[in-house]
């Protein structure tokens, strides 16, 4: 039987809730910056985007430092975080570098329309020097994640939201411009965006760090030592933190090249195909806080040396994953002609969204099935099979079927072939992780989790 304790359920739930108020500011400042701005969703190469590819890279230190307070060790768990920071600027730097200098360059290899290079340019100008403070949040945001202390960041999620709004208003749509501080348009939802990370960042390590007791009752920040830097830990940090990288990067670009070939299906399928990715996103954005107490709690039970007790917590969230998201795929159903008029006025537009949020919810919930189990697999440390899985789930599957059925079907041609082919790339990965969770040896993990800890 599949039965969580208190503590359990009620860590998960604490993750998950953490997860959802931190991750929902944004969402406001998206659907803002989609009615107020309406520039080309192909506009940017953001180093946003750069940024989710350096999170995937620090991706496994909530995993190491669960593992650490697991097993006992909190020292280690200090040292990762210092690793994590190190490795972190060595990217990050550079890459803010290439993004304020080379951005309209780079869009120049991709397209021919210069205005579409000078919407890129303009917004990496104003977004790359916060580039390093985004990057820096997310690792100690990481960092506390794998200490289990939730109430700092939610904090920090909360005041964040609250400034979103206003901030978008002052500094996007003007309206303060009588008074002298003008739109700065797309400059401006970059300016926000840094803006929000600061604070965050702020908020985060007051409320999370020096007002909390989780770091000094485990013990887990001893300062700055250079025992952090063995060769032992470097390459095992960068074996676990490539493949991860790597998936990222197969996965965002997979999905750029269909927003560059979005605009072959005419205008309407342009904003439908953007219009239906937002919606996939920030459905499956709900659940992405079972992902993150997945991940943590995975692997802070092989720390301990509990590997059936994470095995069980894996497919109780799993089961609560597949109901849960089942019912909201039915309500967009249900309700998805009301949702379209939310997006749109045109009833051109209207009528093709009506037609792919069916398959935006099948899509949803195989996504969130995905979601839940990468999470367990990357709690145990398993990055591998999560490369193989995204590489293969992309570049195999969704990319040939999405252009496929789009581009040169009539059955389901269009942006419901772009859609349906995000089905069967979301299938694919489902299928090809979900073997491999199916077959994992959980003491053999535990194993594995204490040896990661006792590196030298």
């Amino acid at each position: 039987p599949v039965v969580l304790s208190r503590v359990d359920y009620l860590s998960y739930t604490s993750l998950h809730v953490h997860f959802i108020v931190r991750s929902h500011h944004i969402h406001p400042l998206s659907l803002f910056f989609f009615l107020r701005i309406r520039r080309p969703p192909r506009s940017t190469l953001s180093s946003s985007s750069a940024a989710s590819d350096v999170y995937k890279r620090q991706t496994p230190l909530s995993s190491l430092v669960a593992e650490a307070v697991g097993s006992g060790n909190g020292k280690m768990a200090g040292q990762w975080l210092q690793l994590s920071s190190v490795v972190c600027a060595l990217l990050a730097v550079p890459m803010s570098v290439f993004f304020y200098f080379g951005t309209y360059r780079a869009i120049g290899l991709l397209t021919p329309d210069p205005e579409v290079a000078a919407y890129g340019e303009e917004f990496n100008k104003f977004f790359a020097p916060g580039f390093l403070v985004l990057i820096s949040y997310t690792i100690l945001r990481l960092y506390i994640h794998g200490m289990r202390a939730t109430l700092g960041p939610s904090i920090a999620g909360i005041v964040t939201t609250l400034l979103n709004f206003p901030l978008n208003a002052i500094l996007v749509d003007g309206i303060l411009s009588r008074y002298g501080i003008p739109s700065f348009g797309l400059a401006g939802a970059a300016m926000v965006i840094n803006i929000s990370f600061l604070i965050e960042i702020v908020v985060c390590w007051i409320a999370g760090w020096m007002c909390s007791t989780m770091v000094t009752k485990h013990k887990a920040w001893q300062g700055w030592t250079g025992e952090a830097f063995t060769w032992e830990r470097i390459s095992m940090f960068g074996r676990l933190a490539g493949p991860y990288m790597i998936a990222s990067i197969a996965s965002s670009w997979g999905l750029r090249i269909l927003t560059f070939a979005s605009p072959m299906l005419g205008n309407e399928s342009v904003a439908a195909f953007n219009i239906a990715c937002t919606l996939r996103g920030l459905l499956v954005s709900i659940f992405g806080g079972f992902g993150v107490a997945i991940q943590v709690r995975v692997a802070h039970k092989l720390g301990k040396g509990k590997g059936e007790a994470a095995k069980v917590g894996f497919w109780a969230i799993t089961a609560f994953t597949l109901t849960a998201c089942s019912a909201i795929a039915v309500f967009v159903f249900l309700h998805r002609a009301r949702i379209a008029s939310i997006y749109s006025t045109d009833p051109k537009l209207i009528k093709l969204l009506i037609e792919i949020f069916p398959v935006v919810g099948v899509d949803f919930i195989l996504a969130s099935l995905v979601a839940t189990t990468q999470a367990a697999l990357t709690g145990m440390a398993s990055a591998k099979e999560l490369a193989k899985a995204g590489i293969v789930s992309t570049w195999v599957v969704q990319l040939p079927i999405s252009l496929y059925l789009g581009l040169y079907t009539s059955w389901a041609g269009g942006v419901c072939g772009f859609m349906w082919g995000s089905v069967a790339g979301s299938l694919c990965s489902l299928s090809i992780m979900g073997y491999c969770v199916w077959n994992v040896d959980w003491q053999e993990q535990t194993r594995r989790a204490l040896e990661r800890q006792s590196a030298k």
